[in-house]
């Protein structure tokens, strides 16, 4: 029965719910038709909703399915599902309306609201700032109250940066806004094809009626999404303008803070410096009054006096700080300000509404705003230490002036002889000294806590300025290239070009730059009379410099008069011999730019500066590449492209400079006719003659670079010289092409940045050079030490040999010598690696900014990395095609060095240690293996993989290595600990097994030793550390020679004793101690058994002086009439019979 009424209630509930779906149905599509015409089908779709889908029904039809009995777990979860979806929506469509009726009623309120902001920001802001502080504050109230308004100005701060997001956000929500609609519409059709879906066969009607619910109310919340944005949209504007006048009641709010912060801290460093002023006054008077008094009153006395002038001083310093940083920080707020707007209109609307010239005056100021804030900076820099450390000391002297009687008793110390009535008035004369000394500390240590704090803000207020103006200016090398500064090169040009040029020669124009440089020679005679003594000096010195250079060159080519420091000195004496030109240049330059007017006094001295850069350039590389100068004699540079450079600097320099004078002096001048007819004409030759003088030089026919092409003619140069030689020739080409069509600032930018690429090139093969001939100079003299040393053993040896007959000599086994050849191609080899390199960031480094192909590589996003940043939040970091390159290139440097490092070591550091050759491969070795780490930890890093990201990755590959690798890994293991720990060395001599030589290698999984037939024998590394090898040089190389010789019977044994001692004391090379020992061992067969057993330094002549005191021996035996017993066999042959045995 109970089972009955169960599936009868179910039957009544599920004809209610399909009776109800159907209805739903019916009355959607009928609302549809009859709403067809109308927008949206707003009302129709409301009403349907509305009366049907509410919360309630909602709410009940999910409690029925959730205790639904017959219906199975996945499709019950299925239908909650469904009906929890359906209730989100239904209140995402209210949070939609709501937000529409809110967008309606801010429209309506908006223009009254704004009309009110405006009329407040058009009142006068009050005259004075009122200070919330008692007039007789001290000056630690104030610095409270002062703390108290920089937190309220740094929150105003931050709200107003949020008001300007929002304000950004709300500027571009139009658009996004459509966007938008656009989708919620395409999702609205998508939901009402599903609508009219039939259900499928045998689809449980709940499940039918809870999707369709489910639909009905996904495109309810579409349609209130719909209207919502239709109402954003309709009210952007005036909510725009009301968060935009709100933002600037913001601001003049937070102006008015920080002026109400700027008088605190005006009236706080005034309060300072009065009670400093009191402090002192009062520690003065105690001084003068002391001055009869015993002398530890009058010391104290002193002492204050100096705390009280040391605290006036800081609470000065610290009020100058205090305005130096608020400076600044209005500097900064401009600045910032500028950046930002000129950045929001530049990511806008491009280049549209912004000229040129106002990018070109912004990116003129910022260097000049920049020096400002680092001189004003630089006058305090250096006293953040100086003031932390004062105030240590300052804490030392409060904690021992906190019992002031204690205090008085140790300065009583020092009168011991003094009477107790004495005592007791030297102690009522020194507490009050001492009470006020404590005062004056306080006072101090909050003045210098004070100075510290502005010092603080001012360092962090720099940094901001400064990366302020470093992004600022970044972005205006982006954009300026690409905007033409000027009309492209026309008739106009060449009628404004006589004007221009009777300007520039105008004598008016020249007597003002006279009488200008006249009034500064007689305001500043120092500097000039400083000037004429260098320059009329160098004049003097030039002969001098001229037979110098040829005496440093008479050293060049020997081991023992040849350095590097007399390329060094030859170097200075070249730029002695090129500056006295330029150094005049320079001079009038310098002075004529001091002068703010005329402009074409300023333009002068602007030209002249340039002009004298250039003078100073080119007349350097003249003497440099001179027949005796350093280019020929000291980097033996091919004489004919020195002639060549020679012949090509001389037409080149009237030209050049006289263009270079003309552009200066056009680009300071306002006037627009000068600049883009004089300036743009003169500009235009300078670079033709430039074109001229590279294609003259470096072509590859008959230029500089012809003998490195017909020495290599399968190089990367001659390969490429298709590539360089019409790039170099094109590129002045270019400038002057775009300077004529307009983009005249664009050329003269990259024309700066051409000059300093050659620059860069021409720096970076000099320093190759020096580096070169550095190397060369200590190759020699490595070359003539080991030359010496060999001719040291060949003496010693040839000494030794005249005691042993002709042609006893033995082959010696000598420590193996540095192999000079490898060093040097090590050297060359790094060294070519440092100067591509060089030149390669050099070049990049110049041009990122400007050419978009090598500024889009830090754009191109590859991956990205999590990183833990300050505070321990995770930052994310992109890794970029940029910093894949650095990456290589940072790869390309760690092999070339690893490979190099060795040569290096030996010429740089090893050859002046006292280290055996044993020591220096080690040293060599492990410095390898730890560049080749550190070079692979940069490289991974670069590109994002650090440790924490591969650790489990290197932990499941050190199992696997563990075991399919495990010997190499063992013998890798071994090979470190050889290295370090140095059982044995390379050139130590060693027995394993069966095989005796001397360690000739010892490699990461091997180790090589040479035996005495110069075959090599490999051992594995683990081999010579668990198992037994003796080494017979590892801690000494004194070594013993055991020397048998058999005597016959009844021969003397003390008599041979003597004899063996003899020999072996005459020789050289045996050592005194230990010193040799004979001994009588034992009867033979044939004879008396005798040893002689001495010692050697080194195994270096051992088998020389086994065969010589073998000989020697032999000689002092036959000299004492001693017989050396022979077997029987041989007896017979040569005596007869033999003795009888006794």
């Amino acid at each position: 029965m109970a089972r009955r009424n169960g599936r009868s209630r179910t039957m009544r509930r599920t004809t209610r719910i399909a009776i109800a779906a159907w209805l739903a149905a019916m009355l959607w599509a009928g609302a549809a038709e009859e709403a067809a015409p109308k927008t949206e089908k707003k009302a129709a779709d409301e009403t349907l909703v509305a009366g049907v889908a509410t919360p309630e029904m909602l709410q009940e039809l999910l409690k029925d399915a959730e205790a639904a009995a017959d219906l199975d777990e996945e499709l019950k979860k299925k239908i909650v599902d469904l009906l929890k979806q359906a209730q989100a929506f239904l209140q995402r469509a209210g949070e939609h309306r709501a937000l529409a009726e809110s967008y309606k009623l801010r429209l309506k309120d908006a223009p009254a609201r704004i009309e009110e902001i405006r009329a407040a920001l058009k009142q006068e802001p009050a005259a004075e700032a009122s200070f919330d502080v008692p007039p007789d504050a001290t000056a630690r109230a104030f610095d409270q109250h002062l703390d108290q308004k920089r937190a309220e100005l740094a929150a105003a701060k931050s709200e107003l940066e949020k008001m300007d997001g929002r304000l950004k956000l709300l500027q571009g929500r139009p658009q996004k806004a459509r966007e938008e609609q656009l989708a919620a519409k395409e999702k609205i059709e998508e939901r009402r094809k599903a609508l009219g879906t039939p259900p499928a066969a045998g689809e449980d009607p709940r499940f039918t009626e809870a999707s369709r619910l489910f639909l009905q109310c996904a495109i309810r919340a579409r349609i209130e999404e719909i209207a919502m944005l239709d109402q954003e949209i309709v009210s952007q504007p005036a909510r725009a303008d009301l968060l935009a006048a709100e933002r600037d009641l913001a601001a003049r709010g937070t102006a008015a803070l920080q002026a109400a912060l700027a008088k605190i801290e005006e009236e706080s460093a005034r309060r300072r410096s009065a009670e400093a002023r009191v402090v002192t006054q009062d520690a003065e008077r105690a001084k003068r009054e002391a001055r009869d008094k015993h002398p530890l009153v009058k010391s104290a006395a002193d002492d204050n006096a100096v705390l009280g002038r040391e605290l006036a001083r800081v609470a000065a310093d610290a009020g100058a700080v205090a305005a130096d940083r608020r400076h600044g920080e209005e500097q900064r707020k401009q600045l910032s300000e500028i950046f930002e707007r000129t950045r929001g209109q530049l990511e806008r609307v491009g280049l549209q509404g912004l000229g040129g010239g106002t990018l070109r005056e912004q990116r003129a100021r910022l260097p000049a705003i920049v020096n400002d804030n680092l001189r004003m900076w630089a006058k305090w820099r250096g006293r953040i230490g100086e003031a932390e450390s004062r105030r240590f000391q300052i804490s030392i002297d409060r904690h021992v002036l906190a019992d002031a009687a204690a205090a008085a008793a140790r300065m009583l110390e020092k009168e011991p002889e003094a009477a107790d009535a004495r005592r007791e008035e030297l102690v009522a004369a020194l507490l009050p000294l001492l009470a006020q000394r404590s005062e004056l500390l306080a006072k101090l240590d909050e003045a210098y806590e004070s100075f510290l704090k502005n010092l603080r803000d001012m360092e962090t207020m720099q940094s901001q300025l400064a990366d302020t103006a470093r992004r600022f200016s970044m972005l205006l090398d982006e954009w300026l290239p690409w905007i033409p500064s000027a009309a492209p090169f026309a008739l106009r040009t060449l009628k404004d070009l006589a004007p221009s040029l009777s300007w520039a020669l105008s004598p008016a124009n020249w007597r003002d730059a006279g009488l200008a440089l006249g009034a500064d020679v007689l305001r500043m005679p120092h500097y000039a009379l400083l000037a004429l003594v260098l320059v009329v000096g160098m004049l003097l010195a030039a002969p001098w410099a001229r037979r110098r250079m040829d005496a440093i060159g008479a050293k060049l080519g020997r081991a023992y008069t040849d350095s590097f420091g007399c390329t060094i000195e030859a170097l200075g004496l070249t730029a002695l011999l090129a500056a006295p030109v330029p150094l005049a240049a320079a001079y009038f330059g310098w002075r004529l730019s001091e002068a703010a007017t005329p402009p074409f006094v300023l333009g002068l001295g602007r030209g002249l500066l340039v002009l004298a850069e250039f003078l100073f350039s080119v007349r350097f590389f003249a003497v440099l590449c001179a027949p005796s100068g350093v280019a020929s004699a000291h980097f033996h540079w091919e004489e004919r492209a020195l002639a060549l450079l020679r012949r090509h600097i001389r037409w080149i320099v009237a030209p050049l400079g006289a263009t270079m004078v003309l552009v200066a002096l056009a680009e300071v001048q306002g006037n627009e006719a000068i600049r883009n007819s004089l300036g743009r004409l003169a500009f235009i030759v300078g670079v033709v003659v430039q074109a001229v003088f590279i294609q003259r030089v470096i072509r590859p026919a008959g230029g500089i670079a012809a003998g490195a092409l017909r020495r290599r003619p399968t190089g990367w140069l001659a390969r490429l010289r298709f590539v360089w030689y019409p790039l170099a020739v094109g590129v002045p080409v270019a400038l002057a092409i775009a300077s004529a069509a307009g983009y005249h600032f664009t050329a003269i930018e990259l024309e700066r940045r051409v000059i300093v690429s050659i620059w860069i090139v021409v720096c970076a093969v000099l320093l190759h050079a020096l580096a070169l001939r550095w190397f060369v100079v200590e190759k020699r003299r490595l070359a003539a030490r080991q030359a010496r040393e060999r001719r040291e053993a060949e003496l010693k040896l040839a000494e030794a040999a005249g005691q042993a007959p002709e042609g006893a000599k033995q082959a010696v086994l000598e420590e193996p010598a540095v192999d000079v050849s490898t060093i040097d191609a090590q050297m060359r080899s790094l060294l070519n690696t440092l100067l591509g390199f060089a030149i390669v960031v050099g070049l990049w480094v110049v041009w990122a900014r400007v050419l978009p192909a090598l500024a889009m590589l830090d754009s191109v996003r590859l991956w990205d990395t999590t990183a833990i940043g300050e505070g321990g939040a995770a930052v994310t970091e992109w890794i970029t095609l940029g910093s894949v390159a650095v990456a290589v290139i940072a790869l390309m440097l760690t092999i070339a060095a690893a490979k190099s490092l060795p040569g290096v070591l030996e010429i740089v550091l090893l050859k002046n240690l006292p280290l055996d050759a044993g020591s220096r491969y080690a040293v060599t070795t492990v410095s390898q293996y730890l560049l080749a780490v550190v070079g692979v930890v940069v490289v991974f890093n670069t590109i994002g993989i650090g440790w924490s990201k591969v650790q489990w990755l290197a932990a499941a590959l050190s199992v696997g290595v563990g075991f399919g690798l495990q010997e190499i890994i063992a013998n890798f293991i071994c090979g470190l600990i050889l290295l370090f720990e140095r059982p044995i060395r390379v050139g130590d001599i060693v027995t394993v097994g069966d095989v005796m030589g001397t360690v000739s290698r010892i490699r990461i999984r091997a180790t090589t030793i040479t035996n005495w037939d110069r075959m090599e024998y490999v051992v594995p590394n683990k081999d010579l550390i668990t198992g037994r090898l003796l080494n017979w040089t590892l801690s000494n190389t004194v070594n013993r020679i055991v020397i048998t010789v058999n005597v016959a019977h009844g021969t003397d044994t003390e008599k041979a004793r003597e004899a063996m001692l003899a020999a072996a004391r005459g020789h050289p090379l045996v050592l005194r101690d230990p010193e040799p020992m004979a001994t009588f061992e034992g009867f033979g067969e044939y004879g008396l058994n005798m040893v002689l057993r001495c010692f050697l330094a080194d195994f270096a002549c051992r088998i020389k002086v086994i065969h010589e005191l073998h000989t020697a021996v032999k000689q002092a035996f036959a000299a004492a009439n001693i017989e050396i017993a022979l077997p029987w066999a041989r007896w017979d042959r040569a005596r007869g019979a033999p003795p009888k045995t006794m």
